[in-house]
């Protein structure tokens, strides 16, 4: 049983679909190895494994980079992604500095929702019929390290309030802003839950409700730790 904390998130078509290539070696099993990207593919935080794809007949093809990216997606068209806070969305990212200081990498997680927005978006492509409105769900698991000490975004004052936490599901309806669109509400009510006001978090239009992917893009751009999310 994994002990390590992690972020899940997933998104299931509202209408029911098929997926005629989940199973084959081509076609919606080539987006879950190369799914699409913000940045160029490793250089950020993304859901690349560098894994071929795997399956489980007559249930879901998955890829994973060992415990740090698993990427399932299943018959019926729902995406799973877990990425876990110790050597990749952490920071620092080393797993003895990380169980000193557990920050949790809010710019990391933000253009992860981001991509995973994106890779639905693609993996809709495949479905039939595409579906018209996706539920997300999204949350946490063993954020309390040893010592009682919890995962935190931005300060030590935003904490997690708990240990493990499943948000409440959110559904949006397919568009030009999709991608943008899903990660605004899971960004939003993320950092919410870590105890930041609404006013604070990055990279989002409130008027819109959508992510501002192009000032993520700028910002990540400018930075100088680019290459550390690479898998």
């Amino acid at each position: 049983m994994r002990s390590d904390p992690r972020l899940y998130v997933t998104a299931a078509p509202v209408e029911r679909v098929e997926i005629p290539t989940l199973f084959e070696a081509h076609g919606v099993v080539e987006v879950l190895e190369e799914p699409p990207t913000l940045r160029p593919p490793t250089l950020g935080w993304d859901l690349w494994t560098l894994d071929t794809a795997s399956h489980v007949p007559g249930k879901k093809a998955f890829v994973a980079n060992g415990y740090r990216k698993r990427l399932a997606l299943f018959t019926g068209g729902t995406l799973t992604f877990v990425a876990s806070c110790v050597e990749f969305l952490g920071w620092p990212r080393r797993p003895v500095e990380f169980l000193r200081d557990p920050a949790l990498n809010g710019v990391g997680l933000t253009e992860l929702v981001f991509n995973f927005g994106l890779t639905v978006a693609t993996v809709r492509e495949f479905m039939e019929p595409p579906p018209d409105r996706f539920t997300f769900r999204s949350g946490f698991r063993n954020l309390e390290l040893a010592g009682r000490a919890r995962v935190y975004i931005e300060s030590e004052a935003h904490a997690a309030p708990a240990g493990s936490h499943d948000f409440p599901p959110r559904t949006v309806e397919w568009g030009d802003d999709f991608a943008e669109g899903a990660a605004y509400e899971l960004v939003l009510q993320t950092y919410e839950w870590f105890g930041v006001e609404a006013a604070a978090v990055p990279f989002v239009d409130h008027h819109r409700r959508l992510l501002d992917a192009a000032a993520l893009h700028a910002h990540l751009k400018g930075s100088s730790v680019p290459a550390l999310a690479a898998p």
